[in-house]
């Protein structure tokens, strides 16, 4: 469940959140986003442990298309209080998977919040970028006309 929106207190800097993925055997796997939110460590008016979310809106990515072109594609951004982060949650509404015979599958979301512990810093006044690989390998599951994922995250620190 996201935490509430909260307005930045003191100096802010940007966060700037991208999603990028290794390879799969299917064609397309359409990734359907609905919420962001970091957790607080050591931040200005924000008591340790406390969710901030930074997006609800809903955005959808091709992950295979960011792999085959080894490109990241924005996941959101947000003006956050300057200070430490200790975690990212991110939400996942909706998996399509586009097999390579043409096939579409609905895929069961199993899990899907994501819960990702590392530490970030937001600068004053400075834009901070913060990629995150959605690795495919171990998160989605298909046997013959069934899919289901599982969603697991990794951190590559720095821009897209």
């Amino acid at each position: 469940m996201p935490g509430p929106s909260l307005t930045p207190l003191g100096p802010t800097g940007d966060l700037h959140n991208w999603i990028h993925d290794a390879p799969c055997t299917c064609a397309h796997v359409y990734v359907t986003f609905t919420s962001v939110a970091v957790r607080a460590a050591n931040v200005s008016g924000a008591p340790s442990g406390s969710w901030t979310e930074i997006s609800n809106i809903s955005r959808t990515s091709d992950m295979l298309r960011l792999n085959t072109t080894s490109l990241s594609a924005l996941l959101c951004s947000g003006n956050l209080s300057a200070g430490t982060y200790s975690g990212l949650r991110r939400n996942v509404q909706n998996v399509t998977v586009v097999l390579t015979i043409g096939e579409t599958l609905a895929a069961n979301v199993v899990h899907p919040t994501s819960l990702l512990d590392g530490s970030f810093t937001i600068a004053s006044s400075r834009s901070s970028a913060l990629t995150l690989d959605l690795d495919l390998a171990p998160s989605l599951h298909v046997a013959g006309s069934h899919a289901w994922f599982t969603s697991e995250l990794g951190m590559v620190t720095g821009g897209p």
